[in-house]
């Protein structure tokens, strides 16, 4: 039951993160966002990586989390991948390969880091989704991994709820029917995961 809250909470944070982000773009360099908000999520997963034992972190953990860096279709997999005893490492390692991939962007004439509290709010929302990834990782050593990467995967919902609660959006039949089924299948996963 565990690992369920855990996917869950991946999937909330995540999605959490996924609308903050798009706000922060809405006010600067989309390009600068992500990047500080990966650099965000490298300083939290690293500050929290010695809360969680990791008595053998391997080569191939950290290559694995590495390749989780290369985006969201690679990165639950991934991530799965990785040896129990490497605690978080392969969180921080996927951030550090986000860095540098999206870092080089950064060069382009015209591009610049925000100041202020943008600059401060996107490297914050980072540590949100280093914190989905966290929990993520620690729900695939407590489930099936199968049952986690569906659940964390539902992350897309909490941005449509928040535009039907916050911004009063409507939904079509379609699109009620979508998220009816999606809430039966936590439903079923976490009955079947009991």
């Amino acid at each position: 039951m565990t690992g369920v809250l855990l996917a869950l909470a991946s999937a909330v944070l995540y999605g959490v993160a996924d609308v903050w982000g798009g706000l922060l773009s809405r006010r600067a360099d989309p390009v600068a966002v992500a990047l500080l908000g990966q650099a965000g999520g490298l300083v939290c997963s690293v500050a929290a990586a010695p809360a969680v034992p990791s008595p053998d972190v391997a080569a191939g953990d950290l290559a694995w989390g590495a390749l989780s860096g290369a985006g969201i279709g690679v990165q639950y997999l991934a991530l799965a991948q990785a040896g129990e005893d490497s605690g978080v490492w392969p969180v921080a390692a996927g951030r550090v390969a986000a860095v540098l991939a999206i870092a080089p962007m950064m060069c382009s004439p015209g591009r610049r880091l925000p100041s202020g509290t943008v600059g401060l709010w996107s490297a914050v929302n980072g540590g949100l989704a280093a914190a989905a990834l966290v929990c993520y990782l620690l729900a695939t050593r407590q489930q099936l991994v199968v049952i986690a990467v569906v659940l964390s995967s539902l992350y897309p919902v909490v941005p449509v709820l928040l535009g039907v609660t916050a911004l009063r959006e409507r939904l079509s039949g379609t699109q009620a029917a979508g998220l009816a089924g999606a809430g039966a299948a936590v439903v079923l996963l976490t009955l079947a995961a009991a």
